[in-house]
């Protein structure tokens, strides 16, 4: 009995480190809406304008992008990304802007009403 508890146990941890990936690395973008009208921001390819992305005026919200193994070609060896942030309302894009952030890292944009403005930092 004790043996097969070992082998579930054993495979179990089998399961669990086979979905673990050493080259798993997250980049967090944070936007702040500095405008004194509510905006959506959202990251480009991985959301569209929409309810979940409205932030009030001095709101700001968080999305988190992992980037693992199959993101990148080559041998994995990658040091920064492009991301794209948009602002829009009702249902049209206001602006746009594109920014190189390290990975992993962090992405700090801010939207003043009429443009984008952003710094990346690594982690």
């Amino acid at each position: 009995m004790k043996t097969v508890m070992r082998s579930l146990v054993m495979l179990a941890l089998l399961f669990v480190l086979s979905g673990c990936d050493l080259l798993t690395r997250e980049v967090e973008v944070r936007m702040k809406n500095r405008s004194d009208d509510p905006v959506h921001l959202w990251v480009g390819g991985e959301e569209s304008i929409g309810p979940d992305n409205k932030v009030s005026s001095g709101g700001s919200r968080s999305v988190y992008l992992n980037f693992d193994s199959t993101s990148f070609t080559g041998d994995g060896d990658i040091s920064s990304t492009w991301i794209t942030v948009y602002a829009g309302r009702n249902g049209e894009v206001l602006t746009s802007d594109i920014f190189e952030v390290p990975i992993p890292g962090v992405l700090n944009v801010s939207f003043n009403g009429s443009s984008l403005s952003g710094s990346a930092e690594g982690r």
